[in-house]
């Protein structure tokens, strides 16, 4: 899916077995194609099929939402609690 509406689309990799999974959910990653590679530009905890995709922007790419916002902050996706207050949303 493209998050960032660039016409690139990005992928959301969430592991399913126990030894990924805790609490607050599993390992997640959020990858991006830059030219032949793929970078993680996030590693939230989720859950497959509880995580959702928000019409909401911030800072130019797309809200995720698992037990809370997950946001782009510039520089990579994050729980919102996280987001450094010093830029421009």
């Amino acid at each position: 899916m493209d998050l960032n509406d660039d016409g690139e689309n990005e992928m959301i990799l969430v592991a399913t077995n126990p030894y990924s999974c805790g609490s607050i959910g599993c390992y997640g990653e959020i990858l991006q194609r830059r030219g032949e590679q793929w970078a993680i530009i996030g590693t939230p905890p989720l859950m497959a099929g509880y995580a959702r995709l928000l019409q909401r922007r911030y800072n130019g790419f797309r809200m995720l939402f698992y037990d809370g916002p997950i946001v782009w902050d510039g520089m990579e996706y994050i729980p919102y609690g996280d987001v450094r207050y010093d830029q421009d949303h």
